[in-house]
């Protein structure tokens, strides 16, 4: 028979297996989620009224040009052989006078290759005495495709150390040095752009020791050390004759034809071109005259081919646009500077000019072989 004691112990036995088993049977289904931390924010960068920096836009891919076919090269050939060869019509807008005088752009390096490059030009492609040479040289940083970023960027023109020039004569020997600056003044843009300016003036009382065409060589030091050398060229002329601003125009045979008054001091062989346009700068023809003139005044004839005028369907008063005067030297020509809108003409109709067309033989010849050839 068990004891007293015995059976304290086993009742207290059971006891605490009864609590064990209740306090299982009441545990959470799922641990209980830690206390969140707080945690530190970043600090929130206060509103200013600087500027956002420049950004760059994607390039746009260039589509590959068309060749035209050879229906349509006959096409523009019978277009042109309607007006005769010293007297074409203007059917791109663009003044052909003024795009033939565009300084050429000399370049450091290989074309399409990126990087920082020097570039030289002359604001003209030719002067005459007793004219000034305007010069312009600047590092700019060129993207992957070897074109100038572009954009109002400061990677457009670069930081220097030094810049240096000078012009060489057609044999290579250097006549002249340049000093450039970047200080507003003296042709120079806007002072401290980084786009530096060199003018010179030859001297107007020995012009016959500075003509013909001359190559100017350009030396820049970035600031990294590197030297970049760039190299372009102009033409410098002292002229025989000169326009003295008269002019005078008629309809002559069914074309509008403009004298222009010559100022001869040296005879020789000269070309006369000039661009017309309407009153709104739209441009409409080109025509070119070359002549012997002995010292004297001469008037010298311009002839618009009246069918221009007629197609166009414009009525005058018409401009001269551009109108330049150059010397003739066997193979060389001697280009003056161009001189803008200088006369406005009566008030000629559209249908007084006449409406026959030249008919070029060659070119009329040239445009059915390839119409023969077909493609």
């Amino acid at each position: 028979m068990p004891s007293r004691r015995d059976i304290a112990i086993g009742t207290i036995v059971l006891l605490v297996a009864f609590a064990a088993a209740l306090l299982w049977l009441r545990r959470p289904s799922t641990p209980p989620a830690p206390a969140p931390r707080e945690v530190a924010q970043a600090p929130v960068a206060e509103e200013t009224d600087a500027p956002a920096a420049p950004t760059r836009e994607p390039r746009r891919e260039l589509k590959p040009r068309r060749e035209p076919s050879n229906v349509e090269r006959a096409e523009r050939l019978r277009r042109r052989a309607k007006f005769p060869p010293d007297s074409r019509a203007i059917d791109d807008g663009l003044d052909p006078i003024a795009g033939k005088r565009v300084g050429e752009i000399g370049r450091s390096g290989e074309p399409d290759e990126p990087g920082q490059h020097l570039v030289v030009q002359t604001t003209d492609s030719s002067y005459q005495a007793p004219g000034e040479v305007l010069i312009r040289a600047r590092v700019v940083e060129l993207d992957r495709s070897g074109r100038e970023y572009d954009g109002d960027i400061p990677e457009l023109s670069q930081e220097i150390r030094a810049l240096s020039g000078e012009i060489l004569d057609d044999e290579g020997e250097a006549v002249v040095a340049l000093t450039f600056a970047d200080d507003g003044q003296n042709g120079d843009g806007l002072a401290d752009d980084r786009d530096y300016t060199a003018t010179l003036t030859p001297d107007p009382d020995r012009p016959e020791e500075f003509q013909g065409r001359y190559t100017i060589e350009v030396s820049a030091e970035t600031m990294t050390g590197e030297i970049l050398v760039a190299t372009t060229s102009f033409f410098y002329s002292t002229p025989g004759a000169h326009l003295t601003g008269q002019y005078r125009d008629a309809i002559v045979d069914g074309h509008l034809q403009i004298e222009a008054e010559v100022e001869v001091e040296t005879a020789g062989e000269f070309r006369i071109e000039a661009t017309l346009s309407s009153d709104a700068a739209i441009m409409l023809g080109h025509a070119r005259t070359t002549v012997t003139l002995e010292p004297g005044t001469s008037w010298v004839p311009m002839r618009f081919w009246g069918l221009i005028l007629r197609e166009q369907q414009v009525d005058g008063p018409y401009m001269l646009f551009s109108v330049t005067l150059s010397e003739l030297q066997g193979d060389v020509t001697l280009p003056s500077d161009v001189v803008g809108s200088p006369y406005s003409t009566a008030a000629h109709k559209a249908a007084d000019f006449t409406d026959r067309t030249y008919d070029d033989p060659e070119l009329l010849e040239a445009a059915k072989r390839l119409e023969s050839a077909g493609g």
